[in-house]
């Protein structure tokens, strides 16, 4: 009696052991999130690029068309947050709003961009691991507003990270004492 009093209690703790092990398998499966801006466009407020031909005004209203993704393919649980430091040279209002498909929100606020995503997969059927086949992989288009802060230039270069640089060319600006029409 007392040896199967022995057997029970050893096969009771090796049966705890083994049913720790799918969760500990799968605790560390889902890797920190990132999003890199792939293409930046800037345009006046009617949508036309600004080019050498098409120039702004010095602190004029422009949109920035960006085109963001995942750095890479990653499992992302449901109100992860995700910051993109915005350039410092674009003033941007706060601004908020819904990402395409269900992905999630975002926000601008203090000069970044906050993605707040859903979660991007299922789970299993016993709901103790993701179905990584499942997963999808977030990319999209958001269309922001800002402000040139720039006073005395004939063009500056915006930096969105990764070396993507676009350029927003101004207005040349007439001295009033060399302009023979007044």
């Amino acid at each position: 009696m007392n040896r199967l009093k022995k057997i029970w209690s050893l096969s009771a703790i090796v049966g705890m052991l083994i049913s720790s092990f799918p969760l500990s398998i799968f605790a560390e499966t889902i890797e920190s999130a990132e999003v890199v801006i792939n293409q930046a466009l800037i345009t006046d407020t009617t949508d036309q690029e600004i080019t050498e031909t098409n120039r702004v005004k010095h602190k004029a209203a422009v949109k920035l068309k960006l085109d963001w993704s995942l750095a890479k393919a990653t499992l992302i649980e449901e109100n992860t947050i995700v910051t993109v430091n915005l350039p410092a040279n674009l003033n941007f209002p706060d601004q908020s709003g819904s990402l395409a498909d269900g992905m999630g929100n975002y926000q601008v606020t203090n000069q970044q961009l906050l993605f707040q995503f859903a979660k991007n997969y299922e789970e299993t059927e016993d709901g103790r691991a993701p179905e990584f086949t499942s997963a999808k992989f977030y990319e999209g288009l958001l269309e922001l507003t800002a402000e040139t802060t720039a006073e005395d230039l004939d063009t500056e270069t915006v930096g969105f990270g990764d070396n993507l640089v676009s350029t927003i060319y101004y207005d040349k600006k007439v001295d009033p004492a060399a302009d023979p029409l007044e």
